[in-house]
């Protein structure tokens, strides 16, 4: 196994690691809950619904996979971030499928493992709006 396939077996593994050990972070990740949760128990996939009033803000398809997801674990921590972790491995397969086809297969784990990388720094890493928080996104 090369080093770039063990980085990437890493990097999938740290993203997934802690999906459902802390709270909802920020009002974003809260309010996006709460529209996918009220999308599952209304079981209208088609418009997405805050406090009973149409949320037409974002696009449909997260809140369909996180209703979705709801639906399969309940509303969890880990069902509301658990879209977010497989689009994330979608887009790092996507990167690494145009990668290969322009450039060598050598060149396309190189770009998925920085552009993976990026992501967990990015996770991981003190933002403004979460400074302030209690949580162990906050304190780093």
């Amino acid at each position: 196994m090369t080093l770039l396939r063990a980085w990437l077996i890493v990097a999938v593994v740290a993203l997934a690691l802690h999906l459902a050990n802390y709270p909802l972070i920020d009002a974003d990740e809260g309010r996006n809950a709460e529209v996918a949760r009220e999308m599952a128990v209304t079981n209208d996939y088609v418009v997405p619904g805050y406090s009973g009033l149409p949320y037409l803000d974002k696009p449909v398809l997260y809140f369909a996979a996180a209703a979705t997801a709801m639906e399969v674990l309940g509303a969890t921590e880990l069902a509301a971030r658990l879209p977010s972790y497989l689009f994330t491995l979608a887009t790092a397969l996507v990167v690494f499928l145009f990668a290969r086809r322009v450039w060598d297969s050598r060149f396309s784990e190189a770009d998925v493992a920085i552009g993976s990388l990026a992501a967990e720094l990015d996770a991981m890493s003190p933002s403004p709006d979460r400074s302030a928080l209690k949580g162990p996104v906050g304190r780093l």
